[in-house]
């Protein structure tokens, strides 16, 4: 099963109590600090997203988000500013292996791997728990066919 980024920024939204900006240096580098595991990294913000993290800040309804995590002003993502130089907690984050869509392409649901399952949507919750999250099918490309022809049928989209 793939991966399909939707740059909502989820996986970032809570990195802030993670990495912690311990020090500036030449320009726009910086020293970060993992306060969980002692480890630090040296980040330097990408040069086409210069302006972007300079010209604005952390949003303030995600308080807890990473120190380097911009939202575009004219699309809301979530740009990742340092992404080249990002540290490897980063990189193997795979976020939601799993994207739901509703009919009018707003997101309804994600899995992560095979077993957390997380709906925005009612009665995408409800269609999991009814159909879906009891079923005994070993076979994780069997599976991932059977959940695409539910959801289909009741009008989502599926990515993975």
């Amino acid at each position: 099963m793939g991966f399909f980024c939707q740059q909502c920024g989820e996986c970032c939204s809570q990195m802030g109590d993670v990495f912690h900006i311990k020090e500036q240096m030449e320009g726009l580098v910086f020293l970060i600090y993992n306060q969980y595991t002692g480890e630090e990294y040296l980040v330097t913000i990408d040069p086409d997203k210069t302006q972007l993290f300079t010209q604005s800040a952390v949003a303030a309804d995600e308080p807890l988000s990473c120190p380097f995590l911009r939202r575009d002003p004219v699309t809301g993502l979530a740009l990742c500013t340092v992404h080249a130089t990002k540290p490897d907690i980063c990189r193997e984050c795979g976020c939601w292996t799993m994207l739901i869509l509703d009919s009018n392409g707003r997101r309804a649901g994600r899995l992560l791997g095979a077993g957390h399952f997380a709906a925005d949507d009612p009665a995408l919750h409800d269609l999991w728990a009814d159909q879906i999250a009891d079923l005994e099918i070993t076979d994780r490309n069997e599976w991932e066919r059977k959940v695409r022809a539910i959801l289909s049928r009741e009008g989502y989209t599926v990515f993975v």
